[in-house]
């Protein structure tokens, strides 16, 4: 990508104005934009000062490294065995990853970015594009950026259902066609070259949002995006990077000159996972916690790779974020399903053959549903019970007025003594295209808490014209004669355009 502080000291050559830095400026974080405007907007002043400060961590990551004989490492290393990283690092500490505190946007969506130029936009189909988007003279592979945002593109084409990006993702001559597209729109530096491409993480930003505007998505779909020449904001950083996993949407990670060789320096990755792990020292006394980021490298490599969250810690950081905006959203509850789930005595009962109603919400909207073995009980929940002598399913098949994009809801088991070893549980969606039902995501029914009370929220991301999903709950070899397996669902949440 770029060493920042080489190509801020060749700006005073050619301007000193005010606009030169406008866009760093607006693009900071609150920090940084304090220190522009304590240098009174001048780049001399201000390039004086990073000299000064910009890199102060990055030389304190070096000696410390040297210090403690521990040099082999650098934030900036590709990590594919955390486990052994840690092991190898931290000796006297014994490490587990502490999955209450780690996320993949697959959690959300059931998915994660494509690895770039592995089996979709390949390097042939990137160099076709260069020259029909007359940047042959810019660039000669595509530059890091404008590839990582044609990652992030596909994303939500190929899994969340926004084809006015691209129709067939797995079309090479409409791949060609978005990449043709991107690049066409994308500002190549005056600092970069053909080999070393540099695009601005605001220019990039720019491109990506000029693109969906071009198909009628930019009050839908939106990216922005900070960043900071100086050290010290990961706690800045991994807040926006877990806030937008947890809601199933990868970030876009940008770095400049850092410490060591690793493929994570000077490159945009795409992140879509975070790990955290715990490390007790051997004698107990002391507790140490690392968090690392998983991301695509996107230079057409297959397998995992992670990064030391430390990285954040570094000047020269960026993370573009991405948004979907929903006009629509709406809430309800276990209790609207209180008239029309219960028996002709109004008592809940959990029948065996299947029951076909329609449901009034509170707000007005009607859902059809089917259901089985799903019930209103007690006058407050609102619950499934597949584990019964000649049942061993259980399901609640809702179909909106609308589309349904993200749906949140809460879930918990009954109690501990539902047998839950022996069930599963699935959300499904109907396919908007060959209306065959799809497992979207399956729910530990271990993990989940036992408290009806006090349940766990879920978020998922659907294929945009979803409509119809649906809660399954499996018992294996059902044995008893009461109900059991029981599952409750409450405080739903429907978002759509």
């Amino acid at each position: 990508m770029f060493n920042l502080l080489t190509v801020l000291s060749t700006i005073p050559l050619f301007s000193t104005t005010p606009k030169v830095i406008n866009q760093p400026y607006t693009s900071s974080l609150m920090n940084n934009q304090i220190v522009i405007e304590s240098n009174n907007d001048d780049w001399n002043d201000y390039y004086e000062y990073l000299l000064k400060n910009g890199n102060t961590l990055t030389l304190e990551y070096n000696n410390k490294n040297q210090n403690d004989n521990n040099n082999k490492y650098s934030v900036s290393d590709e990590i594919v065995d955390v486990n052994r990283y840690l092991k190898s690092r931290y000796s006297d500490y014994n490490w587990i990853k502490d999955d209450s505190r780690s996320s993949l946007t697959s959690d959300v969506s059931n998915y994660i970015p494509i690895e770039m130029q592995l089996d979709y936009f390949r390097d042939d189909e990137i160099k076709i594009a260069i020259k029909a988007a007359n940047v042959d003279d810019k660039t000669n592979y595509g530059g890091c950026g404008p590839i990582a945002s044609l990652g992030i593109l596909d994303y939500f084409a190929r899994y969340l259902g926004y084809t006015e990006i691209i129709n067939d993702p797995n079309d090479s001559k409409q791949r060609i066609k978005l990449a043709t597209e991107i690049l066409s729109r994308t500002h190549f530096s005056i600092f970069g070259n053909e080999d070393k491409s540099l695009v601005w993480p605001w220019d990039n930003i720019n491109a990506f949002n000029s693109y969906l505007e071009s198909k009628g998505l930019d009050s839908i779909i939106s990216a922005y995006g900070a960043w900071d020449l100086h050290e010290g904001h990961k706690d800045d950083y991994i807040s926006l990077i877990k806030y937008k996993i947890d809601e199933g949407l990868p970030v876009t990670l940008c770095t400049g000159k850092l410490p060591g060789h690793g493929e994570f320096k000077e490159h945009y990755t795409n992140v879509y996972g975070y790990e955290t792990w715990v490390g007790i020292s051997s004698n107990g006394k002391n507790k140490m916690e690392k968090i690392f980021l998983k991301a695509r490298l996107n230079k057409g490599w297959p397998g995992d790779y992670y990064c030391d969250s430390d990285i954040l810690n570094q000047g020269q950081i960026g993370v573009i974020i991405y948004n979907i905006n929903y006009s629509n959203s709406y809430d309800f509850y276990a209790k609207d399903f209180s008239s029309a789930f219960v028996n002709s005595n109004g008592g809940g009962q959990y029948f065996f053959k299947e029951k076909t109603e329609d449901v009034l919400l509170s707000n007005g909207i009607s859902l059809s549903t089917k259901r089985l073995r799903t019930s209103y009980i007690e006058d407050k929940y609102l619950v499934l019970s597949p584990n019964r002598l000649n049942a061993g399913e259980a399901y609640l098949d809702i179909e909106f007025p609308h589309s349904i994009s993200r749906l949140s809801f809460d879930t918990a088991m009954w109690s501990n003594l539902e047998g839950q070893r022996y069930e599963n549980f699935i959300i499904q969606y109907m396919d908007p295209v060959d209306l065959s039902w799809k497992d979207h995501s399956e729910i530990s029914l271990i993990d989940l808490t036992t408290l009806k009370d006090y349940p766990q929220n879920f978020k998922m991301l659907f294929p945009k014209s979803t409509n119809r999903i649906r809660f399954v709950a499996k018992y294996d070899k059902p044995d008893i004669e009461r109900n059991k397996g029981r599952i409750i669902l409450e405080n739903f949440n429907v978002s759509y355009n």
